[in-house]
Parts: C-alpha cells; structure tokens; sequence
C-alpha cells in the first residue's frame, strides 16, 4: 500500500517539513511544496502548485540535472542524489538534491518527493572540485577517443587498395557512427556535375531515404547554403541545430532542405575534400535519431578526417593514373616493336645477298665489313 500525497492531514506534514521539498507528479509538475521550499523560491506555495520546473526562473543547470535525475528515478524506482546551484535566502548556493519514487511498482509514473539540502561550505568546494575533476577526466578520454579514432581511420585509408570508389564507401562507413547517424559522400565528375559516390546510416533498413535523394546534380555558382556551397567556397559548413527557419531560408536551394528532412536531420556538417589546392568532393555528416548536436569540436574532427580521406584517395587517384600510363607505354612499345620488325627483316636478307654475291671477288672484304 502506498503512502498518501493528498488530504489535509498530508499537506500539513508536508508543509512543516524543515528543508526545502517538493512533490512531483508523474509529469514533472509541482503538486505541493513546504513552506520552506516556498520561501526558497520567492513565491506562495498555492502559485507554486501545478507549475513545471521550467516556470520557476531556475538556473538551467538545476533544470537539466532535475529532469535527467526524475526520468531515471521514475524509470528505475530508486533515489537517486544529484547537487545543482538552488535559490536560498543568500541567492544560488549548491544543494544536495535528493529524488524519491513514491507509489507502487503498478503505476506507471509514480510522484517523486524531492528534497533540497544546502551544503556545507566544505562540502560545496568538494563537490566543485569533484566535477572538475570529472570533467578534465572526460575531456582526456574523449580527446583520447578522438586520436584512437583518426589513427585507426588512418590506417585503414592507407592500407586499402588504391581504388577511390571504395576508399569513398569506406570513408562513409568509417564516419558511422562515431561521428553521424548518416554520412553522404559526393564526389566531382568530369564538367559541372557532382555525384553521389557512397552512403552509409546507421540503421540499415533507412538506406531508402537516401535512395530516393537525387544522385547528381549540377554544380551552381550560386548556391547560398549546403553541399554545392561547399563545394563552390571550399569552405566547411556547420549547422548545430536544424530548424525550420533554416529550412525555409535554404528553399532556393531544393535539394538542400530535401535532403535535410528526409534524413530527418537535426544537425549536419559538410566538409570538403582537398587535395594538392584542389577541391575533390565533400562529405556531409548528418546527427538524425542520435539526437547529437554538432559543434567546433565534432567540426575540428570532421576536418581531421577529411585531411587524411583526401590524402589517401588523391593518393589512389595518382597510382590509377601512374598505372594507367605505364599500360599505355607497354602498349606503345609492343607496337612499336612489331613494326619493326618488318623493315629489319627485309635489310637482314638483303645484307646477307650481299654477303654471297661479293665472295672472293675485288672489293668482297670491305663488303662483308659493313654488311656485317
């Protein structure tokens, strides 16, 4: 049997609780507070009720920490401990924040009680020291994520066989999903034409979408935003967040906002392939279903990658046309030297008449020297 969070006798526990405390409904709305967790806030508990924590002015660290914190409470039923920056009598001050499931395991959203207890000055300077910590913890490992990353795409461009039709369809699949949910690779054809040369996503049974994008198109001096801008500029394009007013302002270029909505993107990069001062084709990397937000760092590693997938398909390119050019000497020669042969035939037999018609005559010796 579950404890009750109504009637009168309720509230008025409830309001004389010490500490700031609030409960929560399966939503994430206000059903009640204590009048100290009134005060907490600067509002009366009665304009408090049936609010979100997104109503109440608080700081977004608070708001985020919140929220992840009740959807796990909520979802796995235990407490959990989270410290955030709340509203007291002397401002913003780091509380500890504890988050209790209160219901039976039948319901399917139970309340959650929510407790705020401020620390000690001690203990806020550990906690502040403690997420320091943890932070540079993570940026090492996700910088060393990073540099196992490009080593490995590295080597796996130089080692493949110098074909750049499969060095785009494995760079493609080297981006996912590292790096994107969908990675699209264009590459420039002989005139104004761009043409897809691989794609890779990461749910196979999606692969129609891209199917039905267009596969080539002309390459425009115009173009204002998207692939063929990249391609025209050279330059990378990085968009954090898909919007529709972004959608709308890339309607001069249709095949851009198609391809955004039929991947369902919510943040993209596109990003050149150059080599030797020449522009080879872009990739584009595109956050869908992940629900990742691109910034400099993704961008920084995007452009890593490019680097070196340039290097090794313009480096595939040159032992195609290195090779080529050697079929085509080898050739040349054989023709060559089959005609050749003809002419150096008949001045064979016709030295060696000469040859058997000087024998033992005047002059014979000086014949055979030059015949020979």
């Amino acid at each position: 049997m579950s404890a009750p969070t109504t009637g009168l006798a309720y509230e008025a526990v409830f309001a004389a609780i010490p500490d700031p405390a609030y409960l929560l409904d399966g939503t994430g709305r206000l059903v009640s507070c204590s009048a100290a967790g009134a005060r907490a806030l600067g509002r009366e508990a009665g304009a408090i009720s049936g609010r979100h924590w997104s109503e109440l002015g608080l700081p977004q660290e608070a708001l985020a920490a919140l929220e992840s914190a009740r959807v796990r409470v909520v979802t796995l039923r235990e407490s959990t401990t989270v410290e955030a920056p709340w509203p007291g009598a002397q401002g913003l001050h780091r509380h500890a924040l504890v988050l209790t499931p209160l219901g039976t395991d039948a319901e399917a959203s139970p309340a959650v009680l929510v407790t705020a207890r401020a620390l000690t000055e001690a203990e806020a300077v550990y906690s502040r020291a403690l997420e320091l910590e943890q932070a540079a913890r993570a940026e090492v490992e996700t910088a060393e994520r990073r540099r196992s990353f490009l080593y490995q795409a590295m080597t796996t461009l130089f080692t493949h066989p110098p074909d750049p039709q499969g060095m785009y369809t494995l760079l493609a699949h080297l981006a996912v999903p590292d790096l994107a949910d969908w990675c699209l690779v264009d590459a420039l054809e002989q005139g104004p034409w761009v043409g897809r040369a691989a794609v890779a996503c990461l749910d196979p049974t999606q692969q129609e979408r891209a199917r039905s994008l267009p596969m080539r198109m002309e390459v425009r001096e115009d173009a204002p935003v998207g692939l063929l801008r990249v391609l025209r500029t050279g330059e990378p394009e990085l968009v954090p967040a898909v919007t529709e007013s972004l959608l709308r302002a890339a309607a001069a270029e249709p095949a851009h906002p198609a391809m955004l909505q039929a991947l369902q993107a919510r943040s993209y990069m596109i990003i050149p392939l150059r080599a030797r001062g020449h522009t080879l084709g872009a990739v584009t990397f595109v956050s869908s279903g992940s629900g990742r937000r691109y910034g400099p760092d993704d961008l920084a590693l995007a452009e890593d990658l490019c680097l070196r997938a340039s290097l090794a398909i313009d480096n595939a390119r040159l032992v195609g046309e290195s090779r080529r050019a050697a079929r085509a000497r080898e050739d040349l020669l054989a023709v060559v030297s089959h005609d050749l042969k003809n002419p150096l035939g008949v001045v064979q037999l016709g030295a060696a008449l000469l040859l058997r018609g000087t024998a033992g005559k005047p002059g014979g010796e000086a014949v055979a020297k030059q015949a020979t």
